[in-house]
């Protein structure tokens, strides 16, 4: 069977400060490194008291995100940068989707560490994202989505 993406969640922020955009295939997920909000992020971050700062750099990269070629092959994308991920489906425990205050977050659990991620991945959005982040988890692991509001 041939490899198909069949969902995408551009502009997701790691808890390491990384931002990736998320492509879900029949066989895996591949995190796509869109860029850090460091430097002029954190700058911002900073010179513009926290939230305010934090939102304007993710502003900037999920823009970033929302721009990258969407016609690569998830092997073209898993190639086009050194920090690009992947994790094969089987290794995905389960999915959780947890509505915050004020920011949402996506924990994906693994049922094994694997080098270079661990035992699992967090991601934190915008709560405002939460209409649109769902349903597509909610889609592709529906037998293993957590969705708590």
């Amino acid at each position: 069977m041939n490899e198909e993406i069949i969902g995408r969640i551009n502009g997701m922020r790691r808890s390491d400060g990384k931002f990736y955009n998320l492509i879900f295939t029949n066989n895996r997920m591949i995190g796509e490194f869109v860029g850090r909000s460091g430097g002029a992020g954190a700058a911002l971050t900073f010179g513009l008291a926290g939230v305010v700062g934090s939102a304007i750099a993710e502003s900037h990269l999920k823009k970033k995100s929302d721009q990258m070629d969407q016609t690569k092959t998830p092997d073209e994308i898993l190639a086009s940068h050194k920090k690009c991920f992947e994790i094969n489906n089987l290794d995905i425990e389960n999915v959780t989707v947890k509505k915050g205050v004020f920011e949402s977050s996506l924990f994906i659990k693994l049922n094994q560490k694997i080098p270079k991620i661990g035992k699992g991945l967090l991601f934190t959005f915008s709560k405002k994202r939460m209409d649109e982040i769902e349903p597509v988890i909610m889609r592709i692991f529906s037998n293993k989505a957590i969705i708590k509001k």
